[in-house]
């Protein structure tokens, strides 16, 4: 089993555990296919990325910090996170 399949099954379990016992829950839920949710939480995910990409530049040309040595990770990072947003829509709109 793969990490991320692992990652998976975790968070399923997760939010099992969770919904016994309340309402609310902070892991996957298997759930009918539903194309417009998985849509919001696509553009959910675009916009927290778009914002804490942002968060990040401005701390670097506001803050305190000399040097953005970290500036190669970042925007592999960056591509990593719009390259998966982008397989998750591919995934739900087959």
């Amino acid at each position: 089993m793969s990490q991320a399949s692992k990652q998976i099954d975790w968070c399923l379990k997760k939010a099992k555990k969770e919904l016994e016992k309340s309402k609310l829950h902070r892991g996957l839920v298997k759930t009918a296919k539903d194309i417009t949710l998985a849509e919001k939480h696509i553009t959910k995910a675009e916009e927290m990325h778009e914002s804490n990409i942002v968060k990040i530049r401005e701390n670097f040309q506001y803050g305190v910090e000399l040097d953005f040595k970290e500036k190669e990770e970042f925007n592999k990072l960056v591509e990593i996170c719009k390259e998966d947003i982008n397989k998750t829509r591919d995934i739900v709109h087959k």
